[in-house]
């Protein structure tokens, strides 16, 4: 169905009481429009022609309120040689300059017409997400603790045996959630467990192979 512009709408209304021998007033109420509408595109017809029957702009003519040209060739110049400066800024240079500057809020209209606006700052890359096969083992919490006159080092819920090598001094205890390792002072590892839930001690075995902290 092919589909009928406004401006052909707008002639067959004009055209209805000539062509079916019917009254404006009938012509309106078959158009679905008021007299004053029918009337108002009639002398839009008759003063402009076909053109006439076409949609006016509503902007302006003039702006009163728009500073002058030279004015904002001005504020664009001074943009475009110091990027960083804005609306604020630029209204203090001109002023400095002896030059008659607009409101702030002009300056800055000033600038998003003339597409002078900072370009936005860079998105940050994507989080890299770390995963594991078991859980918790990215989890590590860390804090020194002193060690008593056995050797011991009490941590959360469990007591863990250094040895009496290490009797008051402090450790510093690196939880891991999977494995509790201790550390010396100079970053030597004193003892790796593997905490066992059930139990508050967790014993003096050897620690493995993990190398020292530089």
């Amino acid at each position: 169905m092919e589909e009928v512009s406004r401006v052909e709408q707008r002639r067959e209304m004009l055209e209805a009481p000539r062509r079916f021998g019917i009254s404006v007033t009938e012509a309106c109420r078959l158009y679905d429009v008021s007299r004053q509408t029918f009337y108002y595109w009639e002398r839009r017809l008759e003063a402009e022609g076909n053109t006439g029957l076409e949609n006016h702009s509503t902007a302006p003519k003039r702006s009163p309120g728009r500073i002058p040209w030279a004015l904002e060739s001005r504020i664009v110049e001074l943009r475009k040689a110091h990027p960083r400066w804005g609306a604020r800024r630029l209204r203090a240079e001109l002023r400095r300059r002896d030059v008659k500057a607009p409101a702030r809020s002009t300056v800055e209209r000033v600038i998003v017409r003339n597409d002078l606006r900072r370009a936005p700052a860079p998105k940050p890359p994507p989080p890299i997400r770390f995963e594991r096969e078991r859980g918790n083992e990215l989890c590590r919490r860390e804090t020194v603790r002193p060690t008593g006159t056995t050797g011991n080092v009490a941590y959360g819920d469990w007591i863990i045996g250094l040895g009496r090598a290490w009797t008051r001094t402090k450790v510093r205890v690196e939880d891991l959630g999977t494995v509790i390792r201790v550390w010396a002072a100079d970053g030597t590892l004193i003892r790796e467990v593997e905490p066992d839930r059930t139990r508050r001690y967790l014993g003096t075995g050897k620690p493995r192979g993990v190398p020292a902290r530089m």
